[in-house]
């Protein structure tokens, strides 16, 4: 399988639109975006005490990445919803709600996002366009556009980038100037070592991709790692078309701890990937530690990532950009293109009929 990993040839076969050099990009993605944001007019909200992102899929992880990175700069409680509905509370032009969709035409956001309007809420949409920008001109509200041509999924660093440096302008958080600047360095680094070029025996994604096949994969995160295994999962599921899930630590130790048994035909085939940093709460890295112990003597295959990086935001996103290049190339293991997505878009199809 090494040889496949390193038929370059081959690769961009499979990867015809060539995903791994948007996935390279990422850093640059998040330090364009995060002076994108800090660039816009923003009015004053001084009145807002409560942020509520309205998102799902992608658009979903990113603000659940804001929101851990964040929370702890952030003196304003945050929220994520994504459906359809709003709870009776979202009301009122105290309420920020922020909506967020690559395309501007994801169903539920838009849905929720005119609800908020009706509501009085104050309303900021950001896309590349599409419904939400419909919606903002017809509201005369605010909107933040990016501009991404490649493929949504790879869009993530735009969007934390950009909400990242809006939370800032708006007076929400402190500046990110400097830890952002010390992200490229660890992103940059990172995708060095990776690179399609480095050779499956050095590589480290690449490794851990070849560890996956075949296996039903779960990623456990902890803290604000749990955003970014969800992401390692949904990345799994898309680009690789592979199946996957995530757990989360302390909540994983209440139930999906005694579940390492039966059925044994699926156990013996499951591989959990433990996500760590030792910024996570004392408790939980040991928890985390302690779980991966126990789920090998049981017989379950593991391994475990570190977060990189002496900052909190370079842990979380170089954990992030690693599972984006695992599921690469796990997509190359398998020989499917990581660019398709053709069983979402068929579904979102018959949605419409």
């Amino acid at each position: 399988m090494s040889m496949l990993f390193d038929d370059i040839h081959k690769i961009k076969e499979i990867d015809p639109d060539n995903v791994i050099d948007q996935i390279r990009r990422t850093p640059d993605q998040i330090y364009s975006a995060w002076q994108l944001g800090i660039s816009k007019n923003i009015p004053s909200l001084d009145q807002i005490y409560h942020i509520v992102f309205i998102g799902v899929g992608e658009s979903g992880v990113s603000a659940e990445l804001v929101k851990v990175y964040v929370e702890p700069l952030c003196e304003l409680p945050i929220t994520i919803f994504r459906n359809y509905e709003l709870p009776k509370w979202v009301n009122g032009e105290h309420i920020l709600v922020i909506g967020i969709s690559h395309t501007g035409n994801t169903i539920e956001t838009q849905t929720a996002m005119k609800k908020a309007h009706l509501r009085g809420c104050t309303t900021v949409s950001i896309s590349t366009g599409g419904g939400l920008l419909d919606f903002a001109k017809e509201t005369n509200t605010l909107f933040c556009q990016y501009y991404y041509e490649g493929h949504r999924a790879f869009a993530l660093g735009y969007v934390f980038g950009l909400t990242l440096g809006l939370l800032h302008k708006a007076g929400f958080i402190p500046d990110q100037t400097e830890e952002i600047e010390n992200l490229m360095k660890d992103l940059k680094q990172l995708v060095k070592h990776n690179e399609l070029t480095i050779q499956s025996p050095i590589n480290p994604s690449k490794r851990l991709a070849g560890q996956l096949i075949n296996r039903s994969v779960m990623v456990v995160g902890a803290d604000f790692l749990s955003p970014v295994a969800k992401r390692w999962k949904n990345q799994i599921n898309t680009t690789a078309k592979a199946w996957a899930q995530f757990d989360t630590i302390p909540e994983l130790n209440h139930n999906t701890q005694e579940c390492i048994y039966y059925p044994d035909e699926v156990v013996s085939q499951l591989m959990v990937i433990f996500l760590r940093s030792p910024m996570l709460h004392e408790q939980n890295l040991l928890r985390v530690d302690l779980t991966k112990k126990s789920f090998m003597l049981a017989g379950v295959g593991t391994d475990q990532v570190d977060g990189r990086g002496n900052t909190l935001l370079s842990q979380i996103w170089t954990s992030v950009l690693f599972g984006d290049l695992v599921a690469y190339y796990l997509a190359i293991a398998y020989a499917t293109d990581p660019a398709s997505i053709d069983n979402i878009e068929d579904f979102q199809l018959n949605l419409k009929v």
